[in-house]
């Protein structure tokens, strides 16, 4: 798990030199971006869940995902105070 987000890593370069070149737009570059990001985590859910131990998932999303979405969403408080 500690080399999952070298993928992304190693697509930024290559598209950058997409953007630059003109072949992709630079939307385009930060949606593949993302998601190139966003696997690591679809990587670390998967892990745990096929280990069964659901518990550490559950904690996880009970106690730091959902109040850090309801800071940004219902008191709407700024992305920078909230990380």
């Amino acid at each position: 798990m500690a080399f999952a987000s070298l993928y992304a890593i190693q697509a930024a370069p290559l598209l950058m030199t997409l953007v630059r070149k003109g072949k992709i737009d630079s939307a385009w570059y930060h949606r593949i971006y993302g998601f190139c990001l966003w696997l690591g985590y679809v990587a670390a859910s998967a892990r745990v869940y096929v280990t069964e131990d659901v518990k550490i998932l559950q904690a996880v999303l009970v106690f730091m995902l959902f109040p850090l979405h309801g800071l940004r969403t219902k008191i709407r408080m700024p992305t920078w105070s909230v990380w």
